[in-house]
C-alpha cells in the first residue's frame, strides 16, 4: 500500500468493514479499501491529517461499533473523527496527563485502555471518556502494548522492565514468569516490546530473534518460534 511520505507507526482493522488504517510521521492518516487495496472512500481522498504537523500517529483503534476513530499521538493527545466518508479530524484533542499513548485495545462492552509509555496503563471512564478514570500500577518501567481478552474484562500488558503481567478484572495483577519459563537462556536486559492475545494464547516479543508463545489457562510458556528482530507479527 502506497501513499504515505514518512515511516508509518500504527495500523487498525475496522471491526466490521473491510478497513484498514495507518498513521504515519508528520501526521497523516489514510484508510484502505481491503478489498481492492487502494484508498477508501472515507475522509477526504482516503486521508485526512492531524491538526499540528508536529503530532504523529502513534496508536490507532476503532469504538466497538466502528462508528468512531481514535488517534494517540505524540505530544500527550488523542483525536476523534466520525469515521464516515468525508470527515476529518477535529481539531481539538483531549490530552493526556501521564505520557503519549502507544497502544490501545478496546473490546465491546469495555472501557478505552491505553499503554502511556510510563508504568502506568490508564483505564478511560466507562460512559464519559473525558473524565480521569483510573490508572493500573504494577510495572517498574514504561508499558508499551497491551492485549484483552475477547470479552474485555481482562488485560494482559508488556513493559520495559522485561515482565509481561496479567490482570483480571482489572484488579490484582499476577506476573507471568517469563524468566523462569526461559531458563538459562534468559537475559535479565531484555525487554517486552510487543504482545497479541487471541483466545488461548499469547505471543510476546522480546526483542530476542523468537516469538514467545504462552498458553493462557496457565499462562506458561508453550513454544518459541524463530523471527527477525525487525519483523513484525500477527497472532491470528
Amino acid at each position: 500500500l502506497s501513499g504515505h511520505n514518512k515511516a508509518v507507526h500504527c495500523l487498525a482493522f475496522h471491526p466490521t468493514q473491510k478497513v484498514l488504517v495507518s498513521g504515519s510521521i508528520g501526521g497523516s492518516v489514510r484508510a484502505w479499501d481491503w478489498s481492492t487495496f487502494g484508498p477508501s472512500n472515507h475522509f477526504v481522498g482516503g486521508v485526512t491529517a492531524l491538526s499540528d504537523a508536529n503530532d504523529s500517529p502513534r496508536a490507532l483503534i476503532f469504538d466497538p461499533e466502528g462508528k468512531e476513530l481514535y488517534v494517540g499521538s505524540t505530544n500527550a493527545k488523542i483525536f476523534k473523527v466520525e469515521f464516515a466518508p468525508g470527515k476529518s479530524i477535529g481539531s481539538i484533542p483531549w490530552r493526556i496527563e501521564k505520557g503519549n499513548p502507544l497502544h490501545f485495545v478496546w473490546r465491546k462492552n469495555g472501557p478505552l485502555i491505553a499503554a502511556l509509555g510510563s508504568s502506568d496503563i490508564h483505564v478511560f471512564d466507562r460512559l464519559e471518556m473525558f473524565l480521569p478514570g483510573e490508572f493500573l500500577r504494577g510495572h517498574q518501567s514504561g508499558v508499551l502494548s497491551l492485549g484483552s481478552s475477547l470479552d474485555g474484562r481482562s488485560i494482559v500488558s508488556a513493559s520495559l522492565d522485561g515482565t509481561i503481567r496479567y490482570w483480571p478484572d482489572f484488579r490484582n495483577h499476577s506476573r507471568i514468569n517469563v524468566a523462569e519459563a526461559k531458563g538459562t537462556s534468559w537475559k535479565d536486559q531484555l525487554r517486552a516490546y510487543s504482545i497479541q492475545w487471541r483466545q488461548h494464547f499469547l505471543a510476546a516479543d522480546f526483542q530476542q530473534g523468537e516469538l514467545s508463545l504462552y498458553r493462557m489457562s496457565d499462562r506458561k510458556l508453550a513454544r518459541t518460534i524463530p523471527k527477525s528482530n525487525d519483523d513484525s507479527f500477527v497472532l491470528s
